[in-house]
């Protein structure tokens, strides 16, 4: 038995959504107090819902237009090409800690183009390289950045786990062959 925490009945846990995410699994609201929330949500924000398909397009949640389904990621059919690539970039900035002006100002800083091989992207986006030893993992606090690379340059680093002594020896292997 659970306590629903908006309506306070004492109810089997059967009435409760799952959420891996809370203790016990379990939504800290009952099924009807979650169905009833959103229902009065909708109406108060009168928020409508356009219709997927409009003249063979489709609407893309994020700008409002409907477009071809040229305009659309294959699988991905919520939003268009660019406002995906878009939320991507956001997520990809928070991941990171840093805002989109600290991201332009390092590329500038880079004078647009990888800080290793020094190749111009051609307008697409650089990865965003980070010191492994202060933020392990995927996720960074935003002090540690180094700099922004190609997706091959940081797919290599990458590759010889950032080892400087395994990367001397690369050089010196192919030095030695030319």
């Amino acid at each position: 038995m659970k306590t629903c925490s908006k309506c306070k009945k004492n109810i089997n846990y059967s009435f409760f959504n799952k959420k891996s995410a809370s203790k016990d699994g379990y939504s800290s609201w009952c099924k009807e107090c979650n169905k009833t929330n959103s229902s009065k949500y909708y109406t108060e924000k009168k928020r409508v819902l356009k219709p997927k398909l409009k003249n063979n397009k489709i609407h893309c949640r994020n700008c409002d237009r409907y477009l071809s389904e040229k305009m659309f990621y294959s699988g991905t059919k919520t939003y268009c090409m660019e406002c995906y690539k878009d939320r991507e970039n956001i997520k990809t900035l928070k991941r990171f800690n840093i805002t989109q002006e600290q991201y332009d100002s390092i590329l500038e800083k880079q004078g647009g183009m990888c800080k290793i091989c020094k190749k111009d992207n051609s307008g697409k986006r650089l990865c965003i390289d980070h010191d492994h030893s202060c933020c392990s993992g995927r996720y960074s606090c935003g002090k540690c950045i180094r700099g922004l690379l190609c997706n091959q340059c940081n797919r290599f680093i990458g590759e010889v786990n950032e080892d400087v002594d395994r990367l001397r020896s690369m050089v010196k292997y192919i030095t030695t062959y030319l």
